[in-house]
């Protein structure tokens, strides 16, 4: 598989066995590292997988401070970090899986194409039905934007206006439209 520039720096990936292990772990793994939470699937038979991004460096201790909190549930069931995965390998990592037991914090429709631009350096527009989407993905959605000017609680107590206004502001920054 070839690396595609506009790839993730790092894919890591936790395997829990049971929602507290798999909880604890992504705790871990975020206060650990400058990383990006991207998912957290559901599967059979109670396995939890926590799916980050970041640099590699940053993955590779997210994922370790992530899978020894885990373990000390007596939940680690497996890690993995993926250095400059392969771009067809980022767009099904971030697609939701249509699994009725997947619960996925992923990014909004096309999104992942547009911030890989701005990672680049490219210019970034969102999507033209960005402002339709329900207020709850549009939040998850502007969580995964570099840079973006509202960030944690600031986010999560955002209107659809301000979320909106601020993403407009965000694109002027980046290039965009």
């Amino acid at each position: 598989m070839a690396t595609h520039e506009g790839g993730l720096p790092a894919l890591g990936l936790i395997e829990t066995l049971g929602a507290v292990g798999g909880i604890e772990a992504a705790d871990a793994a975020l206060k650990a590292a400058r990383v990006k939470l991207i998912g957290k699937e559901y599967a059979d038979a109670g396995l939890h997988l926590i799916k980050l991004y970041g640099e590699v460096a940053a993955v590779r201790a997210a994922v370790d401070a992530g899978a020894a909190a885990a373990k000390r549930c007596g939940q680690l069931v497996g890690t993995h970090v993926i250095p400059r995965p392969d771009l067809q390998l980022e767009e099904w990592m971030l697609a939701p899986t249509g699994s009725p037991k997947a619960m996925a914090f992923t990014r909004a429709p096309e999104l992942g194409q547009h911030a890989a631009g701005a990672r680049n350096g490219g210019n970034t527009v969102l999507p033209d039905d960005f402002a339709e989407l329900p207020v709850r993905e549009l939040r998850a959605a502007v969580r995964n934007l570099p840079d973006f000017p509202l960030q944690g609680r600031q986010v999560s107590a955002a209107t659809r206006e301000q979320l909106l206004e601020a993403i407009a502001a965000w694109q002027a920054t980046q290039g965009g439209a």
